[in-house]
């Protein structure tokens, strides 16, 4: 092969040239163990690379896992740890064999292939409606954050620059580096807030709005900065081309590929290649042409739709190995990069990184001061707010290491963006996930039961749905609580999504409703009209002729983990008396539901209201004189007096017959409450021959399920509470055989026992 010269130095007015004769073809595959050192393949040492980076990462999340810190940092940390400041040191063994020099071009080209396709993934996520929406409040905030950080910034530059005995390194270039400090990522915020479960909440809501804007204005940078870096006017038309190509035909073309797709169905396998070649294409050819190798990726996934069927299919293709195999070589890269053993002047690393560090103070400052005197937010949810702004991930590792790559700052510039953008998350995500507000506790003192609602008061119901198969028997189920004119319900409709394929959560409200009353019948939206079971709902309004029953339906577009905070603040801010959630096994038991598996344990412990778990057993429209059988198990306590009160109001209602046990333990005292709640109920159904009540003495768990089994007359819903006000002998010995705690002791044994044969309504009143 031909020589290439690498490198000269001269001296004493000779040159010396070192030059390259050979170099051996590099290994992809290995002779196997015995045969020679295995990492000597590309391919192997780049998997033991990848595994390596994956364990250490982990144990360093792990033991940091009580100081709740950000995936961001752990990676960081254990990038650090493989690097040349711990393990990694020139001329170590650790380093000769897991990190040669003839290794790291592969890894390197990994670690920039896994950047590209995960800031494609960025772009694919984000919803640019949301800039368009964004209101005055979240204008202003914005505008501030950015502003005084960059001024901060430049101007203590400036005041260091007179001063300082050594000017500061890139002078120019740290006017971008400003610019890029005084953004808070959309990405990285989403990301952390997911973790942190706060996504749903009022503040997630805010800062992701917030930081949407954020990021326009960063993208406005990057193409400053392509524009300023530009070698020709023919490379800027040649990427301005490229971009109206991405717009005019592209987008059209994935719009198309949408619309063939059926409703519910799956983009095709070769649509999906064709996207995700395209993206990395778009990056090679924006590197071809001067600028950043992710800038194209970026473009291409802003300007493909976001959601299903295209943005979760792509996410979900791509998101788990980019994301768990590719991205920890990018900071296996960024340790490589990282050696502290190199700085010289410690004087000037510490101005610097006091420098970073006045940009910190400036965004926090700037995000705390319009939060306190324009949004009039508290104290404590301005200083949450604040810190969550000052978050900072993977998107910044990716902008240093492609400044470090082209060469605009040098490695002690690197060092210092690197560490204070780590101690800065490290710092804020703990201290936000120590003060945020529990969303159980902040909004309970406007709870209501339906034991408080009086009969002739409207009956605010939240209903979560999420398999439109529940829907029909749901209907049944508001039907039997007897709506009439004098005696209205609202039903508050919650269709829950998981979130794919987008990073922003999203709460729709698919009908206006703005007097919260059962006399402003607002339009419905187009979304909504195309879904069965909301129309199916709205139907159910109409038969009623509008004044017995209020529909109001929404969406929530969540992670499974935090869509409860939707449910329990739509419950709180309607003053609803019950949410109604479906046990997440339905129809035969044989498949579970994971949206609701997840979301119930979270309502029971959050809801502002009572609860209702609904487990279906196909229950049936209460037509005829009392075609709809329901039986009442009461045991005591606030929930058996919840679910009684529940079952009054049902009595009135034609087409029900009410059968009430209650269980009378020989040995105790009749609780005071529960004597006031019969003697309530009894008042109630007097004159109603539908309703049969009766008490059985019993003395152990045994007689207890014997009497149940007796009572068994077909019946097509048990309502029953979930927790006894007082435990005694009569469930502790059920307690120790509870499957399904979500349904309580006594719930839990009927499922078992009767599951098949009845519908069952498990309620829980609030405390």
């Amino acid at each position: 092969m031909a020589p290439a010269p690498i490198g000269n130095s001269s001296s004493g007015g000779g040159a010396i040239f070192n030059m390259s004769l050979c170099s051996l073809a590099p290994k992809v595959t290995n002779a196997g163990f015995w045969n020679g050192n295995p990492l000597e393949s590309s391919f192997s040492l780049l998997m033991f690379q990848i595994c390596l980076m994956f364990f250490v990462s982990r144990a360093v999340r792990f033991l940091l896992k009580p100081l709740r810190q950000s995936r961001m940092v752990t990676d960081t940390i254990g990038g650090i740890i493989l690097g040349p400041t711990v393990l990694g040191r020139s001329g170590t063994a650790f380093t000769s064999i897991v990190f040669p020099a003839s290794g790291t071009v592969v890894l390197r080209t990994t670690a920039l292939l896994g950047m590209v396709y995960f800031i494609f993934i960025v772009g694919v996520k984000m919803d640019l409606k949301m800039i368009t929406v964004s209101n005055r409040r979240t204008l202003i905030i914005s505008s501030v954050n950015l502003t005084l950080p960059f001024i901060a910034f430049v101007t203590t530059q400036l005041i260091l620059s007179r001063y300082l005995p050594e000017p500061l390194p890139y002078p120019k270039f740290l006017i971008l580096v400003a610019a890029t400090l005084s953004i808070t990522g959309f990405p990285n915020v989403v990301y952390i807030l997911t973790e942190l479960k706060l996504l749903n909440t009022e503040l997630g809501q805010l800062a992701v709005s917030t930081t949407m804007m954020n990021d326009a204005v960063g993208w406005v940078i990057m193409l400053i900065f392509i524009v300023l870096r530009g070698r020709s006017l023919m490379s800027l038309a040649a990427v301005a081309g490229f971009m109206a190509f991405i717009v005019c035909v592209y987008r059209p073309w994935v719009e198309k590929v949408i619309r063939e797709t059926p409703q519910g169905g799956r983009v095709s396998e070769a649509h999906l290649v064709v996207i995700i070649l395209f993206a990395g294409l778009a990056g090679f050819y924006f590197d071809m042409m001067g600028g950043d190798i992710s800038d194209g990726a970026l473009f291409v996934g802003l300007v493909t739709p976001d959601g299903p069927p295209l943005g979760s299919a792509l996410v979900e293709k791509m998101e788990a190995i980019v994301e768990e195999v590719m991205m920890p070589l990018v900071f296996v890269w960024y340790g490589l990069e990282l050696d502290l053993s190199q700085v010289t002047d410690w004087r000037m690393f510490g101005v610097l990184v006091g420098l970073m560090f006045t940009a910190y103070v400036g965004k926090f400052v700037g995000t705390l001061l319009p939060c306190l005197f324009h949004s009039k937010m508290s104290y404590r949810e301005s200083l949450i707010f604040s810190l969550i702004l000052n978050f900072r991930g993977t998107v910044e590792v990716v902008i240093f290491l492609f400044w470090l790559n082209k060469k605009l700052i040098n490695p002690e510039l690197f060092a210092v963006l690197m560490l204070s953008t780590s101690a800065m998350t490290a710092i804020s995500t703990p201290l936000v996930s120590i003060l945020q507000q529990p969303t159980s506790g902040a909004k309970r003192s406007s709870a209501c039961a339906v034991q408080k609602c009086l009969s002739t008061m409207e009956l605010r119901i939240v209903v979560c749905v999420h398999n439109e198969d529940v829907a029909p028997s749901l209907l049944n189920l508001l039907e039997s609580a007897n709506p009439t004119p004098e005696n209205p319900i609202c039903v508050y409709v919650v269709r829950l999504v998981q979130l794919l394929g987008r990073s922003a959560p999203i709460f729709i409200t698919h009908r206006d409703n703005n007097n919260n009353n059962s006399t402003d019948n607002g339009a419905l939206d187009a979304a909504a009209s195309t879904i069965p079971f909301i129309k199916a709902f709205m139907k159910y309004e109409r038969s009623k002729g509008g004044q017995s029953v209020l529909v109001l339906p929404f969406t929530s577009v969540a992670p499974f983990e935090t869509m409860h905070q939707d449910v329990c603040a739509l419950a709180s801010e309607r003053h609803a008396s019950l949410v109604i959630v479906p046990f997440h096994q339905q129809q035969g038991g044989t498949t579970t539901d994971q949206a609701l598996k997840s979301i119930t344990p979270r309502v029971l412990s959050d809801a502002p209201c009572s609860v209702g778990i609904f487990v279906d057993r196909g229950l049936c429209l209460p037509v005829g004189p009392g075609s709809c059988r329901v039986a009442v198990f009461f045991f005591g306590g606030p929930d058996d007096r919840e679910a009684l009160a529940l079952a009054g109001r049902m009595a009135g209602h034609p087409g029900v017959m009410i059968n009430v046990t209650r269980f009378v333990p020989s040995d105790e005292t009749d609780a005071y409450d529960d004597e006031e709640t019969i003697k309530a109920f009894k008042w109630g159904v007097k004159e109603k021959e539908r309703v049969v009540y009766r008490e059985v003495e019993v003395r152990g768990v045994q007689e207890t399920v014997e009497v149940m089994r007796m009572t068994d007359d077909g019946w097509d819903l048990v309502v029953v509470g979930r927790r006894r006000g007082k435990e005694s002998w009569l469930t502790e010995g059920l307690a120790g055989w509870s499957e399904w705690p979500e349904l309580g002791v006594i719930g839990d044994m009927l499922y078992s026992d009767f599951g098949e044969a009845w519908s069952m309504l498990v309620v829980q009143q609030h405390a």
